[in-house]
């Protein structure tokens, strides 16, 4: 295999190379065995197979995981159209259940991008699809259906037709999406590149000379760091309460607000988190500059960080940023910004009517559950009965515990301070969004007070990576919500 000649095969990338495939596999017998109808209905398959493939080329807005719909699909999808279209009328809703959770929907195991999916297949696999006005939003985004023939040679004509290159709204995605593509691919170059000089070079072996230049800079940005701020290497006096075990009784841990607890728990992390890493460099430090002896321990460490990705044992802790010099950039900057959560809400534990930024903690998620044994607590309510609400007027400020995000990012839309729009094709891939009030409210509300979503669902993730879901938030829309759905609209807590 090694002195053997390599050859890699990737099919062309597009909607209309796709669909040429698919195509070239079917012969003139196959498409002209059955009516007009079942000839068009495969076209809409073949179409349709070409969308969900093609929209990886926009990942991670377009589709949050990779998904391999093979032949195999395609070829499960030819037997239902050849099923239904025996009958006297097409079974719709059997074409889509099956499609969604069978055939197509059965290898999507991510929430956002099976929505994307069952979108697709309401909007191309229905009655106007095959009507003579042939309306709806696959036409409105480009889709065009050959007159009725089972004449195989008038598919290809018109797929022939097609543009070379994909077009957004195709897919149903903003036209600035291309920012999204270009900043992931340039990232995915940039760090593929970092990868080839470092594997040329980095090694387990010793060599102080190459482990000077490599981690020297590092060492030296920690160094600049730690003495941006006195409080980096300061140890938290926080209290954190434990009950009759730490000296305490249980009523007294009863006490303790969930949200005071969890800020001096974080505060804690931080300092352990920061005294680990700061230990780790210095005493790579010692060995670059022959003051220290190379163990085990910091020759592993160095070996992580001469290949450019985190030592395991920082990772294991927290899962931040995969590069050094970001990790490092994002640790220093969550310690600093505890040490205010801790003076300002530590002592009290009171975080109602107050801007808060997610992205300064390790772990927003244990957050948002301290809120909601907190706002249980204050409000005398259930915890089962809770359900997080948000926000962007002042309709939840007189909740129990309301609390304002800010520094939240926007992909996909644009915001006009009431709710989402479209975005114009020269708008920067990621907007910065009005502050977004959230709480827990009672569910039992809902039907008393009459209440509605009138908004959409829109998923938080921590980074535009989309790989770690905070949760989501309701977020006001105009026009059709399957529009934002399909154009794979989220929040962040940060852009990195």
């Amino acid at each position: 295999l090694q002195i053997s000649v390599k050859l890699t095969f990737e099919s062309p990338p597009g909607l209309k190379k796709n669909l040429q495939r698919t195509y070239e596999s079917w012969d003139d017998e196959f498409i002209a065995k059955g009516s007009p109808e079942r000839a068009q209905l495969l076209y809409v398959l073949a179409f349709f197979h070409a969308l969900v493939q093609e929209r990886r080329t926009y990942m991670p807005q377009g589709r949050v995981k990779f998904y391999e719909f093979s032949l195999g699909a395609l070829r499960a999808g030819t037997n239902i159209i050849d099923l239904v279209s025996k009958g006297k009328s097409i079974d719709w809703e059997s074409v889509i259940g099956l499609m969604e959770n069978a055939i197509y929907g059965g290898r999507v195991d991510n929430n956002y991008d099976y929505k994307v999916l069952s979108v697709y297949l309401q909007q191309y696999f229905n009655a106007d699809i095959l009507s003579p006005k042939r309306g709806g939003k696959a036409v409105e985004r480009g889709f065009v259906m050959p007159r009725p023939t089972n004449v195989k040679s008038e598919y290809v004509a018109m797929i022939d037709s097609l543009p070379e290159e994909d077009i957004p709204s195709f897919f149903g995605l903003p036209l600035n999406v291309e920012r999204s593509v270009q900043r992931a691919q340039s990232a995915l170059v940039v760090s593929q590149l970092k990868a080839l000089s470092l594997s040329s070079s980095s090694s387990s072996k010793f060599d102080r000379e190459h482990w000077r230049v490599v981690l020297g800079p590092i060492c030296s940005l920690w160094d600049k760091l730690v003495r941006s701020d006195k409080t980096v290497l300061e140890k938290p006096d926080l209290v954190v309460g434990g009950g009759a075990g730490r000296g305490g009784t249980a009523a007294e841990a009863n006490d303790i607000k969930p949200i005071k607890q969890f800020i001096a728990n974080e505060s804690q992390f931080a300092y352990k988190l920061v005294s680990m890493v700061d230990q780790a460099i210095r005493n790579i430090n010692r060995v670059l500059w022959e003051s220290g002896l190379l163990t085990p321990e910091i020759q592993s460490n160095a070996v992580f960080l001469l290949a450019g990705s985190v030592p395991l044992g920082w990772e294991k802790m927290w899962e931040g940023p995969e590069k050094p010099q970001a990790f490092l950039r994002s640790l220093i900057m969550k310690k600093i910004s505890l040490s205010r959560w801790a003076k300002q809400f530590g002592n009290s534990g009171e975080v109602a009517g107050e801007e808060l930024d997610l992205s300064e903690l390790f772990n927003p998620g244990t957050f948002l559950m301290a809120l909601r044994q907190q706002t249980s607590r204050e409000g005398r309510m259930r915890m089962d009965s809770l359900k997080l609400r948000s926000s962007f007027g002042d309709d939840l400020n007189n909740s129990v515990m309301p609390v304002h995000l800010v520094g939240l990012m926007l992909q996909g839309a644009a915001f006009s301070g009431k709710r989402l729009e479209s975005a114009e094709a020269d708008a920067p891939e990621l907007v910065p969004i009005s502050k977004c009030t959230i709480a827990f409210d009672d569910t039992s509300k809902d039907k008393s007070e009459g209440r509605s979503s009138r908004g959409l669902n829109i998923p938080v993730y921590f980074s535009t990576s989309r790989e770690r879901l905070l949760t989501d938030v309701v977020v006001p829309v105009s026009g059709d919500p399957d529009d934002w759905i399909v154009g794979g609209v989220a929040l962040f807590l940060a852009d990195e």
